[in-house]
């Protein structure tokens, strides 16, 4: 038993609430959590994989959500993999404002005490070849087009569904709808949508933040890139506008060659007003 289908990307990109509503659908099976079989689990072998779809049988739709599947710069054979045991699978994307997208992605990483330094620092590593790790490449992972040709060269059009982070979150019903009806499941025997998940862990638990070395601590709070604390909990604070005006100016070359390969408009991602400013959904 294995998926037809896969959600691929990208991360901190709403692909967990996408899951989740899809699971609800009675066509549907999808295991509970991300099995990261491609990019973390290969050597297990397909027995292994197949074992997390068991329950699907006789389901329509039998599918998983693993974001990082769309990092293919850290791990280049990674659309081969995919594609050599799931030739017919149909693949669905969420894209985000690539702003917001890395920074939500440096939040996600504070959160889980992975990251110790501010996000103005890591982006000024990253840029300089020095990234802490090749998971904490916060710019690299919002590298749409890289990520999209890759998958491409080996899936067709037909098979690959793109959508937008701000259009599901302006309008669930409509973008769930586009889901089951690409997967050739009927809309209409979906479940009562539940709301789109937004500002979901914003705060860090107390162990989180206390475990920050005071140095570290003291840091966020002096530079006021990303997050302060307030008492015991780390929280979010509007991203820097210098910092956030200099990504979108790095990302924006790309928006169009973007726009070309996946029909989508990113026109919400050129705003005056985008949405890494204030705050914003942290799925």
């Amino acid at each position: 038993m294995l998926p037809n289908f896969l959600i691929v990307g990208t991360m901190k990109s709403g692909t967990t609430s996408l899951a989740r509503t899809l699971a609800r659908h009675p066509d549907v099976f999808m295991p509970r959590d991300e099995v990261h079989f491609f990019n973390r689990h290969l050597a297990k072998g397909t027995a292994w994989y197949e074992a997390h779809f068991a329950e699907g049988l006789g389901r329509k739709a039998v599918g998983e959500k693993t974001p990082n599947y769309s990092l293919v710069a850290d791990n280049p054979g990674m659309p081969g993999a995919i594609h050599r045991l799931l030739p017919e699978a149909r693949l669905i994307w969420i894209f985000r404002d690539p702003v917001a997208r890395s920074y939500s992605h440096w939040w996600h990483a504070v959160r889980k005490r992975e990251e110790r330094y501010d996000f103005a620092h890591c982006v000024q590593r990253e840029l300089n070849g020095h990234a802490h790790s090749r998971h904490h490449r916060y710019v690299a992972s919002s590298d749409y087009p890289a990520q999209v040709r890759a998958f491409q060269a080996l899936y067709p059009a037909e098979r690959t569904l793109y959508m937008l982070f701000e259009d599901f979150v302006r309008d669930q019903q409509a973008c769930t709808a586009r889901a089951c009806t690409f997967l050739g499941l009927d809309p209409g025997r979906l479940p009562p949508l539940e709301p789109v998940r937004v500002n979901y862990g914003t705060r860090a638990r107390r162990p989180a933040a206390t475990r920050l070395g005071g140095h570290v601590r003291r840091a966020l709070v002096r530079l006021g890139q990303a997050a302060r604390l307030r008492g015991p909990e780390l929280r979010y604070m509007p991203l820097d506008e210098r910092l956030g005006r200099s990504l979108q100016a790095r990302f924006a070359p790309w928006y169009d060659d973007f726009a070309t390969l996946t029909g989508l408009d990113p026109a919400p991602w050129r705003s005056d007003k985008p949405a890494w400013q204030g705050a914003f959904a942290a799925d």
